[in-house]
């Protein structure tokens, strides 16, 4: 079978053609997070349908996100994890902390706790 070469997250990855992103980057030692994705095949149960867009990744030179556990893989595709990337210490990206307030006083009201620095 034939290997396609990608990068995923700046890291050159090798994988067989017709495998998706999600394999790929697993297989890789790269974690993309997912929900719905499930491979269960012991049991002969498969389930790719990218329902929860959980594991949506940026490809380089596409103009939106794509699911990562349906996209296959092509010669020379830069992938772009964003949700590992968003999902890292909030404590020096004050846009962030501003969203996090936002949505905890929605939650809590004005009179919400107050989060304790790391």
């Amino acid at each position: 079978m034939r290997m396609i070469r990608l990068k995923i997250d700046g890291k050159i990855v090798l994988a067989p053609e017709g495998t998706t992103i999600l394999n790929a980057a697993l297989k890789a030692g790269i974690h993309i997070p997912h929900l719905c994705y499930m491979q269960m095949d012991d049991i002969g149960y498969k389930n790719n349908c990218a329902s929860c867009r959980v594991c949506v990744v940026e490809v380089k030179g596409m103009n939106r996100l794509l699911p990562s556990c349906t996209t296959p893989i092509v010669e020379g595709m830069d992938v772009v994890n964003r949700i590992a990337e968003e999902d890292t210490d909030y404590s020096d990206r004050p846009m962030k902390e501003q969203k996090i307030k936002a949505m905890t006083v929605e939650t809590f009201g004005e009179e919400y706790p107050e989060p304790e620095k790391c």
